[in-house]
C-alpha cells in the first residue's frame, strides 16, 4: 500500500530499517503437518514460473555460485573466521561443514551446462508458505525476494533441505514430492543431483549467516547457534543419498510415466 502522502510503497523507520503495509493474507504456519499440499503448490508455482521470460537480471545469485550469496565472504574470509580459537566450541560442526562443502561442490561443478534453468523462488521452505486452518490447501506464498534464475530443481531442493532437520525426514520428502509430482517437472538426472543440492542449499546459509556477521549485519551467533544443526542435515542426506533418490524417482516416474 502506498506509505500516508506520498506514492512510494515502502518508508524508512527510525532505526534505518525498512517497512511496508500490505494486505493480511490468512492462514498458519504449516510446519510438517501436511508436506503433500506444500509440494503439489511448489509444484504449480514452478511450472508457473516458467513461464516468465525477462529480459532484466536477477540480482539473487545461483546457488551454483556459491560464493556469491553474500557480498562480505569468500574463500579466504570463511577460513579465517571459521578457524578463529573462538570457533572451537562448535569445532566438530565446522569441521563436517567443511569437509562436505568441499566435496559436494565438486560434484556440483559437474551439473553445470546440464541442468534445466528458469526463473525460482528460491526460498520456497515450509516457514515461507501458509496454509488454511483447515490444513488441507495453501493459502499464501510468502517473499519472493530471493527470486533467482537457477537450476530448476533448486526450487524443490530448497522445499525439500528443512526436512532433513526433523523426525523421519524421508516420509516428509516422500509426502512432498508426492504432491510435487502432479504439478512439477523433473528429469532423472535433476533427481540424481538433488542431495548435493539440498547440501547445497545448507551451505549457503551457512556462508550468507558468516558473511552477514562480516558486515555488522547480525552477530555471528546466528551461525554458531545453527552449526550443528546444519552439520547434522548434511551428514543425514550423505548417509541417505540413495534413498532420497530412489524415493524421488519412484514418485516422479509414477506420475510422469516415459516423460521422466
Amino acid at each position: 500500500l502506498p506509505i500516508k502522502g506520498g506514492t512510494q510503497t515502502f518508508a524508512q523507520v527510525s532505526n534505518g530499517a525498512q517497512a511496508c503495509v500490505c494486505d493480511v493474507i490468512p492462514g498458519v504456519l504449516p510446519k510438517t503437518t501436511n508436506p503433500e499440499i506444500l509440494g503439489r503448490a511448489a509444484g504449480q508455482l514452478s511450472t508457473a514460473l516458467e513461464l516468465i521470460k525477462m529480459d532484466l537480471k536477477a540480482p539473487t545469485p545461483p546457488y551454483f555460485d556459491i560464493w556469491d550469496v553474500h557480498l562480505h565472504i569468500n574463500p579466504e574470509a570463511y577460513k579465517q573466521e571459521t578457524e578463529k580459537p573462538e570457533m572451537d566450541f562448535i569445532r566438530e560442526p565446522i569441521n563436517t561443514l567443511t569437509k562436505a562443502f568441499h566435496e559436494c561442490m565438486q560434484r556440483v561443478e559437474t551439473y553445470k551446462g546440464t541442468l534445466p534453468m528458469q526463473l525460482i523462488h528460491g526460498d520456497l521452505h515450509y516457514d515461507n508458505c501458509l496454509v488454511a486452518d483447515t490444513q488441507d490447501k495453501v493459502s499464501g506464498v510468502l517473499d519472493f525476494e530471493f527470486a533467482a534464475y537457477d537450476w530448476r530443481v533448486m526450487e524443490l531442493a530448497v522445499c525439500l533441505s528443512k526436512y532433513a532437520a526433523e523426525d523421519e525426514p524421508l516420509a516428509l520428502m516422500q509426502s512432498f514430492v508426492n504432491g510435487f509430482s502432479e504439478n512439477g517437472k523433473l528429469t532423472r538426472l535433476e533427481a540424481e543431483a538433488l542431495p548435493d543440492l539440498i547440501n547445497l542449499r545448507i551451505f549457503s546459509n551457512v556462508l550468507f549467516f558468516i558473511g552477514r556477521s562480516l558486515a555488522g549485519e547480525d552477530t555471528i551467533e546466528a551461525f554458531t547457534k545453527r552449526a550443528q544443526m546444519y552439520a547434522d542435515r548434511v551428514v543425514w542426506v550423505n548417509s541417505n543419498r540413495q534413498a532420497i533418490v530412489d524415493a524421488i524417482c519412484s514418485k516422479m516416474s509414477e506420475k510422469m510415466g516415459d516423460k521422466f
